[in-house]
């Protein structure tokens, strides 16, 4: 696996977006390079971020949920990390990232997001955490603990090892490269292979003694053996065919049981049916009243529509004589109608012509008449004109009247209230500034309260260093009693040793039980050796030299007390290497709880420094907050004093904004107040003099209408 290119935004210290291209000439041919920086300064937050992007953890960070993200850099509402990576032959690109609701510093954690793509296409592969966990693991053969092993070794684990002494190193380093079970598989396969060892040589001493059999013996017992062979033979052959027959009659009773039951629902099934009897007939009958369902159904609405059709024939029956009456009647008087009209046309022609002089006498009267009435009205319309007219120049010139004294009011309020009109323009750029003023008072306060809590976690995390430091020292001391207990039970083992080992010993006991063997069964032969002689065979070895002919058996009493000895010995140094090893066993514990404690230190001191750093850090943000805040609301008293505000509390913002607003509003309204009024008592002042105008020349035709109208009703 190699990493290619690594980006990155706002991880702990290091805020933006960061991006290191591993691919570029420097990384390649020099092949190895060095991260430095002081505390704080974001070295660690690299690895981190390349552990992030893979599996979504850090070392330092076991697990970044949807509550809880301390690697997301304070004050911002995003974070990512994403690594280009190579493994046999094809690239791959890992993306981690997580946000806050809208990307804001202040909103809630959204839960993060972890995908895997091909670096070439762009397809994503994986999308899923859980599948995206398991792709990389495929994909690169390494899960987050062997990569943080392999690949990456944490900050705190390197940190322990190079403080170790050289005693120390080799428990660290198994731990953190996770070689420790071979150690432990080691000592074990050791330690078995001794007390194999020891069982052997044991079990040696025991057979020694042990008597062969003869020929004779072997034979008989294997003539026995045979028979007994043949004996189990026939009893297995009697016994399968026993449990065949065992087998057969369970089977037998099984299916007289079965027997049983089928008859017992037999039975059942015949009561049933004999009840079900009456029910299967009116079963029959309902389902050949459903097949005739559709056609009664349409033969019952052919009856009603029949029944209908002879009602409506009965009613125009008996309604045709009374029909047939009044038809009669109704010819009869349109007779009588046309010889009434023929009478009435040969009147209307004798009296047609005195009509038509009558009426030409009317129609000249009608004309005049007509013509009279109209200048009558036109006269009185004209009069009505001219004083609605005079009414309309009244109302005009009242309303003219009140538009100057509200001129004058309104004029007056823009006259005091001149700088208000500054306002109309300047309004939004104050309010910009009042708002930023906000923001930087908000932020100064949330600063403020960060560097309490971070001066409490500073308090705490010094505490803790402490107790760490001391718990170390009691750690250190009971390890060096240990080391101390370990040297002197082997110092103990050495001088009981000597310059052999415990197996030699062992080896020594476990001849001499072999030749105290050898002796007592030489005793046992007292009279054979009687019978042997110089230079002539034994009939038992067949050697010519027999060195204990003479009686020069060696005494057991010596073997014995050598046996016990070298048993005592062993026993004692078999007792102390079990305490030796329960003391080095208590040795690893307490190096195993140094070493954690040590990394509990080291942890602790980074924890201190970082909290150290991040006071100082929130401590510069809070005195820049502070004094941009302060020019800024030096900025805004300097454009409030024409407004008479000269000064400002940093709660009373919102009111001052609200102020200035309702006094740029009410200038504001004044002053469209202003103009409407001047635009009104313009089309009032114009709508009087045509008004003036109308009224004389209505006047002037009013006086030849009237002229006119004498001489008509003088006609």
């Amino acid at each position: 696996m190699r990493i290619l290119e690594l980006r990155f935004k706002n991880l702990n210290s290091l805020y933006g977006e960061w991006t290191i291209d591993f691919t570029t000439p420097e990384y390649i041919f020099d092949g190895i390079f060095v991260i430095t920086g002081p505390t704080g300064a974001g070295k660690s937050t690299i690895l981190d971020a390349i552990c992030l992007a893979l599996y979504g953890r850090t070392p330092r960070l076991k697990s970044i949920t949807k509550a809880n993200n301390e690697v997301m850099s304070r004050q911002t509402g995003e974070c990512f990390a994403e690594v280009s990576f190579e493994t046999r032959g094809k690239v791959f690109r890992s993306h981690w990232g997580q946000h806050k609701a809208r990307k804001k510093a202040d909103g809630n954690l959204i839960d993060s997001r972890h995908e895997i793509s091909d670096a070439k296409t762009g397809k994503v592969l994986e999308s899923k955490k859980r599948d995206v966990a398991a792709r990389i693991e495929k994909e690169t053969g390494m899960d987050f603990d062997r990569f943080t092993r392999s690949m990456l070794l944490a900050q705190g684990g390197f940190a322990a090892f190079l403080a170790a002494g050289p005693d120390q190193r080799a428990p660290i380093l198994e731990q953190i490269t996770g070689t420790g079970i071979y150690s432990e598989i080691s000592k074990g396969v050791h330690e078995r292979r001794g007390g194999e060892l020891n069982k052997l040589e044991l079990l040696e001493a025991q057979t020694a003694g042990i008597v062969f059999l003869s020929d004779e013996d072997e034979a008989v017992l294997e003539k026995e053996l045979v028979a007994k062979q043949e004996i189990e033979k026939n009893v297995s052959i009697k016994n399968e065919t026993y449990e065949k027959s065992i087998l057969w009659l369970t089977g037998i009773d099984a299916l007289k049981n079965e027997l049983v039951e089928i008859d017992k629902e037999s039975e059942a099934l015949s009561n049933d049916l004999s009840a079900f009897e009456p029910d299967r007939k009116k079963l029959f009958n309902a389902k050949k009243a459903v097949e005739l369902e559709n056609i009664y159904a349409t033969l019952s609405s052919k009856r009603d529509q029949q029944v209908e059709d002879f009602k409506a024939l009965a009613d125009v029956q008996t309604r045709v004589p009374h029909q047939e009456k009044k038809l009669g009647l109704k010819e009869t008087d349109l007779k009588k109608a046309q010889k009434t009209l023929a009478r009435v046309k040969e009147e209307l022609k004798t009296e047609l012509v005195l009509i038509k002089k009558v009426r030409a006498q009317d129609l000249h009267i009608s004309e005049k008449q007509s013509v009279l009435k109209t200048d009558e009205l036109d006269f009185k319309k004209m009069e009505t004109r001219v004083s609605e007219k005079k009414k309309q120049r009244q109302r005009a010139k009242s309303n003219q009247a009140k538009a100057d004294k509200e001129l004058a009011g309104v004029e007056g309020y823009l006259s005091a209230n001149a700088c208000d009109a500054v306002l109309v323009t300047e309004l939004t750029g104050i309010n910009e500034q009042i708002k930023n003023l906000q923001i930087l008072t908000t932020n100064s306060l949330v600063i403020s309260r960060q560097v309490s809590k971070s001066k409490k976690q500073l308090l705490t995390d010094t505490n803790r260093h402490k107790s760490r430091e001391t718990e170390l020292s009691k750690l250190k001391v009971k390890h060096e009693a240990a080391i101390s207990v370990v040297s002197q039970t082997g110092r103990a083992i050495a001088k009981h040793l000597g310059d052999r080992l415990l197996p030699d010993y062992r080896t020594e006991h476990d001849g001499l039980l072999r030749e105290m063997a050898y002796l007592r069964k030489i005793e046992s032969l007292e009279d054979e050796r009687i019978k042997l002689e110089d230079n002539k065979e034994c009939p038992l070895c067949g050697s010519l030299h027999h060195p204990f002919a003479k009686g020069n058996v060696p005494k057991t009493d010596e073997i014995e007390k050598k046996i016990n000895d070298l048993s005592c010995l062993i026993k004692k140094v078999e007792n102390l290497e079990n305490n030796l090893k329960k003391d080095e066993s208590k040795e690893k514990k307490a190096a195993a709880s140094l070493v954690k404690a040590d990394k509990h230190l080291v942890r602790a001191s980074h924890k201190k420094e970082d909290a150290l750093a991040n006071v100082q850090r929130l401590r510069k943000e809070l005195q820049t907050a502070l004094q941009i805040s302060a020019k800024v609301k030096e900025k805004l008293i300097l454009n409030l004093e024409p407004f008479g505000i000269k000064n400002i509390a940093d709660t009373g913002l919102n009111a001052i904004s609200k102020s200035l607003g309702d006094r740029q509003k009410k200038w504001r309204d004044h002053h469209n107040q202003k103009r409407k009024i001047e635009k009104k008592i313009s089309e009032l002042t114009a709508k009087v003099k045509s008004l003036d105008a109308i009224v004389k020349t209505l006047n002037k035709s009013l006086k030849e209408k009237k002229a006119l109208l004498r001489t008509r009703q003088k006609d």
